[in-house]
C-alpha cells in the first residue's frame, strides 16, 4: 500500500524532529516513551477485530462496561510514541470510562505504518473521507455503534491523535456528539510532512476562514456541529499553541459565533466559552498557561507520566464534564 510518498525517509526525518522536539522539553531519553507506567492496567481492555475494511491497517481495543448495551461510546486517540492501552491507563480515560459505564474504544497505529506511532494526520490519503486511516477509524467506530447499539459517541485526542480527531469531526460531523482536542492540530492543516513539520512548529499558514470553509465544502447546508473543547499548552514547543487557537476560532466559526462570549482568568489557565442562545457552551477552549506538550493531570487524581503533565485542571474529569458523559 502507498500510504505516504518517500514513506520510510519522511517518516525517520519526522522521528529525528520529533526526538529533538522531545528532548527539549523531557530530561530523559525518549526511549522511555515506550516504557508503560505502572499504574496503567489494562484490566478488561480487548482487541476489537472484524470491524470491517481496514484500509490504513490500524489495529483497535476496546473496554465495555458491564451493560455495554445501549451505552455511550468514547473513542480515545493516542499521540506520537504512545500505545493505547497505556495512554487510557496513564490518561485516567479507562477509569473514568468504567465509572460512567462507557464503552471505550481504543485505536491503534502500528509502526509498519509510521516508526514514530503517529497517526498520518498529515497525509492526504489518510485524512481523506473514506480513506486509508480515515475509513478505518470510521469502521471500527461505527461497528462498535451499532454492534452495542451506542446511545451517543464521543472522541477525544492527543497530539496526533488530537489531529486525527479534527480530521474525523470534520469528514463525519453526523457521528459524533462531541469531542476534545488536546495539543492538536486543525483538519487539513498540512497535506504532507514538510508542511505538517511547518504547522507544528510556526502554527497553520491558513486562515481560521480558510480552514472554516475547507469543512462546509464538505457539509455546505449543515447548520449543526459537534460541541468541541479544545486545550494547550501555553509552552507547549512540539505543536504550536497557536494551532488551540484557530481551531477554536475555526468551530465557533461554524457555528455562527464569532467572539467567545465568556471568559474565565486564573493564574494558571484561561478559559473561553463560546455560547448559542441558548447559553448552551458549543466550543470551549482551555489554555493551560506554563504548561508544556501533554495532557494535563491533577497529581491527587492521575499520578504525571510520559505526556501527562501535572496541571491544576485534570482535562479527562473536566472533558467528561463539558461531554455530559
Amino acid at each position: 500500500m502507498n500510504k505516504i510518498s518517500h514513506g520510510q525517509i519522511l517518516n525517520l526525518l519526522f522521528l529525528c524532529t520529533l526526538y529533538v522536539a522531545a528532548c527539549t522539553i523531557w530530561p530523559k531519553p525518549v526511549l522511555a516513551f515506550y516504557l508503560p507506567s505502572a499504574a496503567s492496567g489494562h484490566q478488561g481492555i480487548t482487541a476489537l477485530e472484524n470491524f470491517g475494511d481496514n484500509p490504513g491497517e490500524l489495529k483497535a481495543y476496546i473496554q465495555l462496561p458491564s451493560q455495554p448495551k445501549g451505552a455511550k461510546l468514547v473513542v480515545l486517540l493516542h499521540g506520537c510514541v504512545q500505545e493505547a492501552k497505556i495512554f487510557a491507563g496513564d490518561s485516567g480515560m479507562g477509569t473514568l470510562a468504567r465509572e460512567k459505564n462507557a464503552i471505550l474504544l481504543l485505536p491503534e497505529q502500528q509502526k509498519t505504518n509510521n516508526v514514530a506511532n503517529c497517526f498520518n494526520w498529515f497525509s492526504q490519503n489518510d485524512i481523506s473521507k473514506h480513506s486509508g486511516e480515515m475509513l478505518s477509524l470510521f469502521n471500527m467506530i461505527t461497528y462498535s455503534q451499532k454492534k452495542y447499539q451506542a446511545s451517543e459517541v464521543f472522541i477525544a485526542g492527543l497530539s496526533a491523535g488530537g489531529a486525527m480527531t479534527a480530521a474525523l469531526l470534520a469528514n463525519y460531523p453526523d457521528l459524533f456528539t462531541a469531542g476534545a482536542i488536546i495539543g492538536g492540530l486543525p483538519y487539513q492543516c498540512a497535506s504532507n510532512l514538510i508542511k505538517a513539520i511547518a504547522c507544528m512548529k510556526s502554527g497553520p499558514g491558513k486562515s481560521t476562514q480558510e480552514f472554516i470553509d475547507i469543512v462546509l465544502q464538505q457539509h455546505p447546508k449543515r447548520s449543526k456541529w459537534p460541541r468541541l473543547t479544545i486545550w494547550s499548552g501555553t509552552k507547549d514547543t512540539v505543536v504550536n499553541p497557536k494551532n488551540a487557537t484557530v481551531l477554536a476560532q475555526q468551530w465557533a466559526g461554524l457555528n455562527g459565533i464569532t467572539q467567545a462570549n465568556n471568559t474565565i482568568e486564573h493564574d494558571e489557565y484561561l478559559i473561553r466559552e463560546w455560547r448559542n442562545n441558548k447559553n448552551e457552551i458549543l466550543v470551549k477552549q482551555v489554555e493551560m498557561l506554563n504548561l508544556k506538550h501533554g495532557l494535563p493531570v491533577t497529581p491527587k487524581q492521575t499520578p504525571p507520566a510520559d505526556y501527562m503533565l501535572a496541571a491544576p485542571l485534570s482535562a479527562v474529569t473536566e472533558i467528561a464534564k463539558f461531554w455530559q458523559l
